[in-house]
């Protein structure tokens, strides 16, 4: 499912798996980290502007 999000949403868009990743288990300290990757995303965005 994630990939059919993926594919419908408009850009801006980063798809990010985690694998073992579940709905609510997604958080990973460190480099690999959902929140780091949003972070990451969002400065991508911000330095496009």
């Amino acid at each position: 499912m994630s990939q059919q999000l993926y594919n419908a949403a408009l850009e801006p868009k980063q798809l990010l798996l985690i694998p073992k990743g579940k709905h609510v288990q997604i958080y990973q300290p460190g480099s690999n980290s959902y929140l780091q990757a949003i972070q990451k995303f969002i400065q991508k965005i911000e330095s496009q502007e």
